[in-house]
């Protein structure tokens, strides 16, 4: 998963998963058969307030195999 902006210069992002914070901008993750749906979340700070942000995504686990946005 990649995390991605208009946010030109010192920008700060952050990607929320499954309890944890993490710095930097993608994600790799591989479904362990534990879960059907976990939320993503993205996070742009900017010093300039119109480029900051957050957008949440919804993964459906289809099967081991599959992952659905």
């Amino acid at each position: 998963f990649t995390c991605d902006s208009s946010c030109i210069s010192n920008c700060v992002y952050t990607l929320s998963f499954r309890g944890e914070t993490l710095k930097g901008t993608s994600l790799t993750w591989t479904p362990d058969g534990q879960d059907v749906t976990v939320k993503l979340k993205c996070n742009v700070n900017s010093p300039d307030p119109d480029t900051s942000g957050s957008t949440t995504a919804i993964i459906e686990v289809k099967n081991k195999m599959f992952v659905q946005i």
